[in-house]
């Protein structure tokens, strides 16, 4: 089990990686971990949820055993930044 959620992402993608460093500036409460899809961690993360790590297709947050994809994923991220 995951002790936070993870957000997998595409490392190779510009705009998964900016998503990815504003989470980790914004992320006032460490809710999040990152993990690229191209590592070793994100790889099997990814296989774990029945994805292709070689072929994604969405961005990918997995917390326990709910994975959340596409929009539902943008929307769990921003909802848990800690806004003010």
């Amino acid at each position: 089990m995951l002790d936070k959620p993870v957000i997998v992402f595409d490392g190779h993608c510009v705009l998964c990686s900016a998503n990815a460093r504003f989470v980790l500036r914004n992320d006032r409460y460490g809710h999040f971990r990152l993990a690229a899809m191209q590592g070793e961690v994100g790889a099997a993360i990814l296989e774990r949820c029945g994805v292709d790590p070689a072929n994604p297709e969405t961005l990918i947050v997995v917390d326990n055993e709910t994975v959340l994809r596409d929009s539902d994923a943008v929307i769990a991220i921003w909802s848990n930044l800690g806004w003010p």
